[in-house]
């Protein structure tokens, strides 16, 4: 019936758009995985806690706390290091003792399993109105920051102000 055998002809340009359409989906894919892989965590807080119930060891039940707590929401296990807060009206750091003891949680490595650890401080002489941003750190060393105000730059220039003189 046909005796007429089939040609096909794919010019040089043609393959060379396709290998350069297929390298560069490739290479999209290969950054996007790379940066949906790394490591990222959360950070929360919340001021003026009552532990109720059972009281683990360490924590007493009619204290004030400040609840830390610290997500991972990337797909890399991070073990977590010290948390700290930045004090406004001082330059140093209020270190988190929580963070140093192996207490209630001692679990610090944070998985998809388990993304979640608490840190918790006595608010008793911390006003946490004063507090700058929480910084974490994790196990390599990098930091974490989360201000506790909207626009930091100008918050710290107006509590300057407004506290200058005060103790």
């Amino acid at each position: 019936m046909l005796n007429n055998p089939i040609n096909i002809q794919i010019s040089a340009s043609a393959v060379a758009w396709y290998g350069a359409i297929i390298a560069t989906a490739g290479a999209f894919v290969s950054i996007y995985n790379a940066w949906r892989d790394r490591s990222k965590i959360k950070i929360k807080y919340n001021a003026n806690n009552y532990i109720a119930g059972k009281v683990p060891a360490g924590y007493s039940l009619g204290k004030k706390y400040i609840i830390i707590s610290v997500y991972n929401i990337g797909r890399r296990p991070i073990k977590m290091g010290n948390i700290s807060l930045k004090l406004v009206d001082q330059n140093k750091f209020c270190l988190i003792s929580d963070s140093l003891m192996n207490s209630y949680n001692q679990n610090r490595v944070l998985t998809e399993e388990n993304p979640e650890t608490m840190y918790l401080l006595e608010a008793d002489g911390i006003d946490f109105c004063k507090v700058e941003y929480v910084l974490a750190y994790d196990g390599v060393g990098r930091k974490y920051k989360k201000y506790t105000h909207l626009l930091p730059t100008f918050w710290k220039i107006w509590f300057k102000l407004t506290h200058y003189g005060k103790k």
